[in-house]
């Protein structure tokens, strides 16, 4: 994994889930359940260099402002097969 420290590289960063979550989601954030990381795909699911990070069947597509989120002091990574983590 490679840290980002250009959010410019990555201008759509998005999270996809279904709505049955949306609540627990608006009150409590996204979390990493039990995976190591948060997921986050660099793009939508049908754009052509996104091939993993997102299910293409997802119905809530959360956006993230990537640059104030780094400012913010979260840390993103890039993995070898195109997936934002944090």
């Amino acid at each position: 994994m490679v840290k980002i420290e250009d959010a410019g590289l990555y201008p759509s960063v998005i999270h996809g889930t279904y709505s049955k979550f949306w609540d627990a989601i608006k009150k409590e954030g996204l979390k990493r359940m039990s995976r190591n990381h948060i997921h986050f795909a660099p793009g939508r699911p049908k754009d052509k260099e996104v091939v993993s990070g997102m299910r293409t069947s997802c119905d809530v597509i959360i956006e993230i402002d990537l640059a104030a989120a780094i400012k913010a002091g979260i840390s993103f990574f890039i993995s070898t097969n195109n997936v934002i983590l944090t």
